[in-house]
């Protein structure tokens, strides 16, 4: 049974150095791996020198973390003590600071637990959810300016809808529930048992950082719709898009966009720039809503060589191909675009 480990900084800034430490009932220093850790506002602010491993870390008002490219991972929660809360697996208190940009936590508690990782200052780089019985909750807006990977387990925004906001890729093989949540990635990639319960809001796609690194959205899981809308940004020449799923509404802008398997759109499909193709003749897209070209003054194009299955189509701008295999619509309304 671990105890209370606080950092004192009393000797210099290196995390393993025995004397940086004081150590309550049960706890050692430094820190062992059942320990809780609370890093206090102090001169010298620790630096992780070596991956290690603890119960649960949290970082009060003041209190100021470097990782230095190590990772720490993280085996259980807070169990109430000293400044410490319940529940916690990680808890970076108002005004807490992360220094740089090279901090990564792995989450491998066994049980249900809340994140915040709403630092006043600097944010995680990755942050990692490695256990079958690992069930994350966000306690606050999370940001990561790395990726953040669910290999099992799960992370849920909660019902307050915290903002997610990952400059990487995502990568799930585990559970991702989006709530009513603001999301932005850089990329999803969803593997084979992998789960994206999406926000019922937007989720943004940014670029093509993850998967094959040339996929925004590589679904081989399961994605749930919720009624949300997918926005695709990517600004890249030819951005692939493996849904696997029903989508409700997407957007389109940037650069060329490639659908590479048979998708059905359940609401809109809208494109606002870039051109959209389908990998092959053999493809179909199915919207069940309204397809709308809003393209400006730079051509945008929509040409699928295999079936179309069309709502109500409104050309503003931009050039609409019929496929050169099947093309079904409710009806055409050309605006001030092109329809070929």
């Amino acid at each position: 049974m671990g105890g209370l480990v606080t950092w004192t900084g009393s000797t210099n800034t290196v995390w393993s150095t025995a004397g940086n430490w004081s150590a309550g009932a049960g706890g050692t220093a430094p820190p062992a791996a059942d320990d809780d850790v609370i890093i206090p506002n102090v001169t010298n602010d620790p630096v992780l020198d070596a991956p290690d491993t603890i119960n649960s870390l949290s970082i009060t008002s003041g209190g100021n973390f470097d990782g230095n490219n190590h990772e720490l991972t993280i085996g259980g929660e807070a169990d109430g003590t000293g400044d410490t809360d319940d529940g916690f697996a990680i808890n970076f208190f108002d005004g807490s600071i992360i220094t740089g940009t090279d901090t990564d936590i792995t989450l491998t508690t066994e049980a249900p637990t809340n994140v915040d990782v709403l630092a006043g200052t600097g944010s995680l780089r990755n942050l990692t959810i490695n256990h079958a019985s690992c069930a994350v909750t966000l306690y606050s807006t999370c940001t990561l300016t790395g990726g953040l990977t669910i290999t099992a387990g799960s992370l849920d925004t909660r019902a307050a809808n915290h903002p997610l906001t990952v400059a990487g890729d995502v990568s799930v093989t585990g559970t991702l529930t989006g709530n009513a949540s603001a999301i932005s990635m850089g990329s999803l990639t969803i593997a084979s048992g992998g789960t994206y319960s999406a926000t019922s809001g937007t989720t943004t796609l940014t670029s093509r950082t993850g998967g094959t690194g040339t996929y925004a959205l590589e679904n081989n899981g399961t994605f749930t719709h919720n009624n949300g809308t997918v926005a695709i940004t990517d600004a890249d020449d030819v951005v692939s898009m493996k849904l696997g799923a029903s989508l409700y509404n997407l957007t389109l802008s940037g650069g060329t966009k490639k659908i590479r398997d048979n998708t059905t759109i359940n609401n809109n499909l809208t494109l606002t720039s870039g051109d959209l193709y389908g990998h092959s003749g053999s493809l179909t897209l199915d919207v069940l809503g309204q397809t709308i070209l809003n393209g400006g003054t730079t051509g945008q194009t929509i040409a699928y060589t295999g079936t179309m299955n069309w709502g109500n189509v409104t050309v503003n701008s931009g050039t609409l191909k019929l496929s050169s295999g099947t093309n079904n619509a409710e009806s055409f309304r050309n605006v001030g675009g092109t329809i070929q």
